[in-house]
């Protein structure tokens, strides 16, 4: 897979509802983890069409989180899309 076939799920989903009237509202939460590997086992939910593709990165994603992540907790900005009938 070239990295320009991928698509964000956010964007699928855009797409999906078209002209339908919607609002977007964004909470915060966050992922507690006790190593790079934990984190990245966590995340894989986030990558779920693209399972292959996620796990054949997994010796570039764990060095990044493990140069980039610190701490015990990885915040994440979720959006909840809200589409009227």
């Amino acid at each position: 897979m070239n990295p320009g076939d991928y698509r964000f799920t956010y964007d699928e989903l855009l797409e999906a509802i078209g002209q339908r009237e919607s609002r977007e509202h964004m909470v915060t939460s966050g992922i507690e983890f006790t190593s790079p590997e934990d984190l990245f086992e966590a995340l894989r939910l986030s990558f779920d069409n693209y399972p292959n593709e996620y796990e054949s990165m997994r010796p570039k994603v764990l060095g990044y989180m493990s140069r980039n992540i610190h701490g015990n907790v990885f915040k994440i900005n979720q959006k909840i899309i809200e589409v009227s009938k």
